[in-house]
């Protein structure tokens, strides 16, 4: 991977995906950070630590991404199946100040009007696995987050199994 992001050079959008997957790659075997997020949707807040014994589907996302709302509705689907199996499901997004489904220019919102936003969306998405709302992305941060939507999978000792960014292969 390091190899193909020094030829990627005079290619930056290829060159940036390498070097994100490459940095969400470093994460592998190591243990999962924990969820700073203090605001949930579906769910009241869950902690990793909490959860040893269980597997860990961890996705990122944002509310404006079409790529994010295709997988989500797939991942909901797993939730359904797999919640009663030992398998936590948790879909993690971030404030960015704007209504969702719209771009950069969207109309600006506040804090509490955008996480409405965001639960409105989900419920007419019917979307019933656990949100975390990362405020202004610690979490995004703390998972090397730079392209969405990107999906973690953490196995039962709390350690990061799989990573990846987009969800093809979760279609």
């Amino acid at each position: 991977l390091e190899e193909a992001i020094s030829t990627a050079k005079q290619f930056p959008p290829i060159k940036s995906l390498l070097e994100a997957e490459y940095q969400m790659q470093s994460m592998l075997n190591t243990s999962a950070p924990e969820i700073e997020a203090t605001r949930w949707i579906n769910s009241a807040q869950i902690r990793l630590g909490n959860t040893k014994g269980k597997k860990i589907l961890l996705y990122f996302w944002a509310p404006w991404c079409r790529s994010s709302m295709t997988a989500q509705l797939r991942i909901n689907q797993l939730y359904r199946t797999y919640r009663d199996r030992n398998v936590v499901v948790i879909g993690i997004t971030k404030l960015y100040g704007f209504k969702p489904n719209e771009k950069t220019e969207g109309t600006k919102l506040t804090a509490s009007e955008e996480r409405q936003e965001i639960a409105d969306q989900l419920q007419n998405r019917s979307i019933t696995h656990p949100i975390a709302i990362s405020g202004q992305g610690q979490d995004f941060f703390n998972y090397k987050i730079s392209h969405l939507p990107s999906l973690f999978v953490i196995d039962e000792n709390g350690r990061i199994a799989y990573a990846q960014i987009g969800t093809e292969s979760f279609r």
